[in-house]
């Protein structure tokens, strides 16, 4: 699990290459959670001095994980064998980001058994 979220910020800038569904999903929940925390301990704190820095804080993590999160789409995507440009149907209200999900969801196309006719090996014959 550390050595995913590890991974996500060492490939900050890294928009080639491929993700797995595994390190996809783990640095997508580490991310919610540290959000949820950072919320939480803004609402606690709230009419204090305090709730000024989570607050602050929230943000500037919010701006630090803009590209990381890009970047992981994107790989994520071609792990898939999507294009990477497929990161822009977010724009699409609603059906845009259920479409992602589903393509996030999918299994690497690299690790699925190939599904062509091939054809039988002289040793499979039978005459």
């Amino acid at each position: 699990m550390v050595e995913a979220y590890r991974e996500y910020w060492n490939n900050y800038f890294n928009f080639s290459g491929k993700m797995s569904r595994k390190n996809f999903w783990l640095n997508v929940l580490i991310n919610f959670i540290i959000y949820i925390i950072l919320i939480m301990c803004t609402c606690i704190y709230i009419g204090e001095p305090i709730s000024g820095y989570y607050a602050l804080l929230t943000i500037v993590y919010s701006l630090a994980t803009i590209i990381p999160n890009i970047s992981m789409q994107v790989r994520r995507l071609h792990d898939t064998g999507q294009s990477g440009a497929c990161v822009l149907l977010c724009f699409i209200p609603i059906i845009g980001s259920i479409i992602l999900i589903v393509f996030y969801s999918l299994p690497s196309v690299y690790t699925q058994p190939c599904l062509l006719y091939t054809s039988p090996s002289p040793r499979d014959s039978t005459s």
